[in-house]
Parts: C-alpha cells; structure tokens; sequence
C-alpha cells in the first residue's frame, strides 16, 4: 500500500517545541559516551523487584496537577534548549556533549509528550471521523499517567514490551490495515501512554539493556507507526494539521539515541511526506539542498552507532530523489521503508 498522495491543504501552526529538530549531536555515541543516569539502574530494578527507584525514573515525566491538558503548553517552558545552558554550543565536542545529553534527553520526552497532547487534541477536534464515545479516554491520558506517577507505579520491564509489542501487533492488522486509521492512531498512542515511564533514554537504560529487553524498538515503532498513520489522516481528513503531526512524530524517531537505522530509514520518509505537502516559511524551496542534506546527516551520524552501512546507501539515494523527483525508480529501489508504508509488523 504506497504512501498516500497529499496535496497542500493550507497553513499549519508549528507546535512542536524546538528541541524536535533533525540536526542535533546530542544522539550520538551510543554506550562510548557517558551521560548522567537517574540513578543506578540494573536488572532488579527493570524487572521491579527493586522499587526504590521508581520516583527518580518518573522525574523524567512532568505531569503533576499543574500540567494538565488544559495547560499544557506550559510545557515547552521546562524545556531547556542544551546550547543554552552554560553556554553550551550545538557541538559534537565529547567534553561537551557528556555534559549536556542529559538537558536534551529531559527535554526530548517533554516534547514527545507534547506531541502526544496535539495528537490526542487534534482527534477529539475531528470527533465525526470516530465515535465520540472514546473522547473521554483520549482526555484522560494524562490523568492516568500522571496517577502512575503519584503512586510510583512501574510494570517490569520486559513483561511490559512484550504485552504492548502484541497490542501494538494487533493494532497493525485490525485498525491499519483495514484503513481505520483514527483507531489505529487511538490505540498507538494509548499504547506509548502505557509504556511510560520506560523509554529509550540513556537517562534510563545503556543502549544494550534498552535493544535486549526491547524497549527502543517498540518506542520507536510506535513513533514511526503514527506518523505514517498522520499521513494518512491528512489524506482522509482534509486536516493539514497532521501533516505537522506526521513531521513531529517521525522526528521523535530519529531524536531517540537508541533505535535502529530500520526504523530511522522508516521514520525519514513521513518527515519528507509533511514537509513537502504542507506550506512552509518562503526561501524553503530555495535552500531545499542545504535543507536535506541536513535532514539526513543526524541518521547517518547514528549508522555508526547502530553499526549498519545500510542507512549510508540509503542516505545516498534519497537524497538524490528527494532532489531530482523525476528519479521515482531510484526511492523505489531502495528499501521498504521508503517505497511503502507498511508497518512495523
């Protein structure tokens, strides 16, 4: 099933907080670069035989009384651009670098939460596309996680990313698949909501825990799965807004230190999709090389990380159809995760 055809639908409000850029060094290094954790965290602690930790891994997720959906965008105030704190510049210099990870991993996951709101927001906007029966739900996902918080409660690790990674599969071949695509969204984002407040941070996990207990996959597909579904609901609903849904939740992807370049290929096209079909500020089309070539440099730094060439020659030839359109073939003849939308599954 190819990537739906979206035409330009009007001007969108850029919502997403800066911190969900494309070109950031804050990703790179894997284990080799040291960064401050919450506390010390092992495999009691992830299987939650050991829960004395819980309140320092939900320090990561601001979601007391004062930050309710209805005043969320309080938000991107505690969101602390790295470059800003003690004067700090966007440079790949490792002294740098291990002593501002930890801003941008705190930042990141209050953007990722963000983008959540405006996704579950934009939903209950668009009601008549879903029964109205569920507004409520999609509402209460930050209660809920915020009650999680008040009680400490933390499920085990694995037995979690195994129960959701089902859910998640179930989602891809009933709501998806048959083209239900405001359920599909539903259920990947209430599936997130769940997972938290495991996520693929080094504040939480070395990059060997995060891939064997499974966490930075299934965070990231999930990630990858919405903003193909935004895609879609941009086709569907006439609402240009999810092409700005489709760009923030692709970048979440490729924002995340941990994920594979399976998924960082997957996640680059709907980035591409939203910000070729919706307006843009002018001079756009005029630095559209410079633009790409930045877009694409942050996965290639990450292919040395997760050790595959494969996203190297992948860079290559996306960025000379992104380019020259006309050259169809050449995305076509590339992976999957370029030439269609199909899930993770």
């Amino acid at each position: 099933m190819p990537l739906p055809s979206i035409p330009s639908l009007g001007p969108i409000v850029d919502l997403i907080p800066d911190v969900s850029t494309v070109l950031v060094p804050y990703t790179a290094g894997g284990d080799t670069l040291p960064s401050d954790r919450v506390g010390p965290l092992g495999a009691d602690h992830y299987a939650q035989r050991d829960t004395s930790l819980n309140h320092a891994v939900w320090s990561l997720f601001p979601v007391n009384d004062e930050f309710s959906v209805k005043n969320i965008d309080r938000l991107g105030e505690h969101i602390t651009p790295p470059h800003k704190d003690g004067g700090y510049g966007p440079t790949f210099a490792r002294n740098l670098l291990t002593q501002t990870v930890s801003i941008h991993e705190r930042g990141r996951i209050i953007a990722n939460l963000h983008t959540l709101n405006l996704i579950f927001s934009g939903l209950v906007s668009g009601s008549h596309y879903f029964p109205p029966t569920v507004d409520g739900e999609l509402l209460s996902f930050w209660s809920v996680i915020r009650d999680r918080k008040h009680a400490n409660l933390a499920e085990p690790v694995l037995d979690l990313v195994e129960r959701l990674t089902r859910r998640k599969d179930s989602t891809n071949q009933v709501s998806f698949q048959s083209a239900h695509y405001a359920a599909a969204m539903i259920d990947y984002c209430l599936i997130l909501c769940d997972l938290y407040p495991w996520t693929a941070t080094p504040l939480l996990f070395t990059s060997k825990d995060a891939f064997e207990l499974g966490v930075a996959q299934l965070e990231a597909s999930l990630w990858s799965n919405m903003s193909v579904t935004a895609l879609h609901l941009a086709k569907s609903t006439g609402d240009n807004g999810w092409l700005h849904i489709a760009q923030g939740t692709a970048a979440a992807v490729y924002n995340m230190r941990f994920a594979t370049s399976k998924l960082l290929a997957r996640a680059y096209w709907p980035h591409v999709q939203g910000r070729q079909h919706a307006p843009h500020q002018a001079g756009f089309r005029v630095s559209r090389v410079k633009r790409v070539i930045a877009q694409y440099a942050h996965p290639l730094r990450r292919a040395k990380q997760v050790g595959s060439r494969k996203v190297l020659r992948q860079a290559h030839l996306l960025v000379i159809q992104v380019l020259h359109p006309s050259l169809r073939a050449v995305r076509n003849g590339v992976s999957g995760a370029f030439a269609n939308n199909n899930q993770d599954a």
